[in-house]
């Protein structure tokens, strides 16, 4: 058995609170529908505990509806700052690869018919839809370019 938590911290008070996303076995995969079930039966059976803490308190009857606003906001910006991130990772890896597209692109010019034969253009590669697999194919093509061009550069002037 194992937890994910996300731990979400609050600047207003400068605390960090841990959030036990979903609790499954090793041999199952979390899904979206998974962490939706088990956020809203934890957030059920804790949000439930409030009403007696603060009667215990004595805090004034719109501190609940307040309370619960600021854990509204803070799950939200929980969840909106993981998607921010991978966003942010998809950008990054795009741009990535559409350097070294245009790297190859320049290439595949200067060398003009020298440059055919390779069974993958980068054009061709942006067919792939991981963009991982897409950088790694970009690259491994980069590299035979730059090799071409290299005995070509050598051939030319030997």
């Amino acid at each position: 058995m194992y937890h994910h938590v996300m731990l979400c911290f609050d600047a207003s008070t400068r605390t960090a609170s841990t959030l036990y996303a979903w609790q499954a076995n090793m041999s199952s995969q979390p899904t979206i529908t998974t962490l939706l079930n088990s956020l809203h039966t934890h957030l059920q059976t804790q949000t439930q505990l409030l009403p007696t803490l603060h009667a215990q308190l004595g805090l004034p009857p719109t501190a609940l509806a307040d309370e619960l606003s600021s854990l509204q906001k803070a799950l939200t910006r929980c969840v909106e700052d993981q998607i921010s991130s991978r966003k942010k990772q998809v950008h990054e890896l795009e741009e990535r690869c559409e350097n070294l597209e245009s790297e190859c692109h320049r290439y595949s010019a200067a060398l003009g018919p020298s440059a055919k034969g390779l069974e993958i253009t980068a054009t061709e590669t942006r067919r792939e839809p991981v963009l991982p697999r897409r950088y790694d194919q970009l690259a491994e093509l980069q590299e035979k370019l730059r090799q071409v061009s290299s005995s070509f550069l050598h051939h030319d002037t030997g």
